[in-house]
């Protein structure tokens, strides 16, 4: 008889503590999910973030390169003074060559009343008066010779769609 009993209380332990037993391994199962999940989305983010920094190095890098072409190409007397023939014409192509494969698609020089003087792509549009753009009253106000990108544009007319710069 005792021996029965003995076996009714195992039984009735064993019928109680499985299902806790199974409760506790899928609370911690559960628990190990979530922050093996939670791990694995930072682990993604941080590298997102990474990657995102690299590309801002990235494009940073290329404005700088610009940037420091364009200053080059404004310290030469011949360009303030806008000689289009002789050796700043070829110099003014040569810069264009280098930095088309950079996506540069045309190089102006605006004399200091906002009149486009040259232009390496569209010669059509020397003469032009821009004094009126944002641009170039934000380019004239700036007092240090410092880039900034003033402007961002979509082309209209002969290179329709194409995006740039100023």
């Amino acid at each position: 008889m005792k021996n029965r009993s003995l076996k009714r209380t195992w039984f009735f332990a064993i019928i109680i503590v499985t299902p806790l037993l199974m409760a506790v391994i899928l609370v911690l199962g559960y628990q190990a999910f979530k922050a093996a999940e939670k791990a694995t989305f930072n682990e993604f983010n941080q590298r997102q973030l990474v990657l995102a920094q690299e590309a801002i190095s990235g494009i940073e890098l290329y404005f700088e390169f610009l940037a420091e072409e364009m200053k080059r190409l404004s310290r030469i007397p011949e360009v303030q003074h806008l000689d289009n023939e002789g050796p700043i014409g070829r110099e003014l192509q040569l810069t264009f060559d280098h930095l088309g494969p950079w996506g540069v698609n045309d190089i102006g020089v605006l004399d200091v009343d906002g009149v486009l003087r040259y232009s390496q792509m569209a010669h059509q549009l020397e003469g032009v008066d821009s004094s009126w753009g944002s641009y170039y009253q934000e380019a004239k106000e700036m007092a240090s010779e410092d880039t900034y990108i003033i402007e961002f544009i979509e082309f209209k007319g002969v290179e329709a769609g194409q995006k740039g710069i100023l």
